[in-house]
């Protein structure tokens, strides 16, 4: 949704008074700490399979924050999840009191910045009454990591729409067009904001004319090792849209809208390059309507030394295949999470989950006698 916002001062509240910690890994590295899920009763047959999945995977260390928007709510979602009769630990929830949305990684952003670990959070009076909810999840979230600095800002930005590296912000062209008011704000200064709240380069992954200029960037891009971009392509799913009939339950995938938009996905593959990044490809695939069969919009951590991709699957063997091989390829162990209803709704894995990663740096060594 196109919304016009006056950008207003930037505002940093920072209640903790302790030392700050080291910065938060990009979205590559780094173990989740904690995972942030929402639970949406209008979306519970196609969330919950991938939070049943995702529980059963996640290592015993991780916390995961459920928000709801009531605790009919809560108490719902621990029945399907079979927490009622088995508590599980790792898990805690936050009834909202307001509504709460399925998307857990729109509303707010963690990421690092200035050595600290940050929660951007938008205006209240700029989110939508269906979303306000999230807002009092990032709130507890908060609550229980007091470290976090909160930032509170004007700028128009949705989660799903920026990936991080350690030096860059990856955006979409929307968060640049969003943020743009006639006459008093525009793309220069749209972007010279978006990179002093989030402290790195912005990079944006193609122009207003492209036919992804409204497709959140984690639906076709992902970060998948040092200066390395995982990016979509069509044509590596041409044989398998050919064939369409195990596609025909996610709905129709033309030869020629594969092949038009294989064009657009080299642009941005050259662009990204001359930006400096190298950029492997993995299977996309574009329905007529607003599907799109993505395995980039995933979730990587990094632990011990080794990496582990929690990505869709969707069922289709040779497809789901092929895309976990590609990742295989980049040093991570895939592990498949379904989200073939997910899918549907226009959402992977990524999209209802919010992350906080520890810290690379380690603790401190003391130092030896005498120095």
């Amino acid at each position: 949704m196109r919304r016009a916002l006056v950008l207003g001062a930037l505002a940093l509240i920072v209640v903790a008074t302790r030392a700050a910690p080291a910065p938060a890994p990009a979205d590559d590295e780094g173990l989740v700490s904690t995972w942030v899920w929402h639970f949406d009763g209008e979306m519970r047959v196609a969330c919950l399979p991938t939070y049943r999945e995702l529980l059963a995977e996640l290592p015993k260390s991780a916390r995961i924050l459920v928000g709801a928007t009531t605790a009919e709510d809560v108490r719902e979602f621990r029945e399907e999840m079979g927490l009622v009769e088995a508590p599980d630990p790792r898990v805690r929830f936050v009834e909202a009191g307001e509504w709460v949305s399925g998307w857990a990684r729109d509303r707010y952003i963690l990421f690092a910045r200035d050595d600290k670990e940050c929660l951007f959070v938008p205006r209240r009076d700029t989110v939508s009454p269906k979303r306000l909810g999230d807002l009092a999840v990032a709130r507890e979230l908060k609550r229980i990591e007091p470290d976090l600095v909160v930032i509170d800002s004007d700028l128009a930005l949705e989660g799903g729409n920026v990936l991080f590296t350690p030096d860059e912000i990856i955006a979409g062209p929307a968060a640049l067009e969003d943020n743009v008011v006639p006459g008093e704000c525009g793309e220069g200064g749209a972007r010279a904001h978006l990179e002093e709240v989030f402290g790195r380069r912005l990079v944006v992954t193609t122009d207003e004319g492209s036919p992804l200029a409204r497709e959140h960037v984690d639906m076709y891009l992902a970060v998948a090792g040092p200066r390395t971009l995982l990016l979509g392509d069509p044509r590596a799913a041409l044989a398998a849209a050919e064939k369409g009939e195990e596609l025909r339950r996610f709905g129709r995938f033309p030869l020629e809208r594969q092949t038009a938009l294989a064009d657009e996905y080299d642009r941005i593959a050259a662009h990204l390059k001359e930006e400096g990044f190298e950029v492997k490809r993995i299977p996309i695939l574009h329905a007529e309507d607003h599907v799109i069969l993505t395995w980039t919009n995933a979730v990587v951590e990094t632990c011990d030394g080794k990496r582990r991709v929690y990505l869709p699957r969707y069922g289709l063997d040779r497809l789901d295949r092929k895309a976990q091989e590609v990742w295989s390829a980049l040093g991570c162990e895939p592990v498949p999470i379904t989200a073939e209803a997910l899918i549907v709704l226009g959402g992977g894995v990524r999209c209802v989950t919010n992350t906080r990663r520890d810290s690379l740096a380690p603790e401190p060594k003391p130092a030896p006698d005498g120095d």
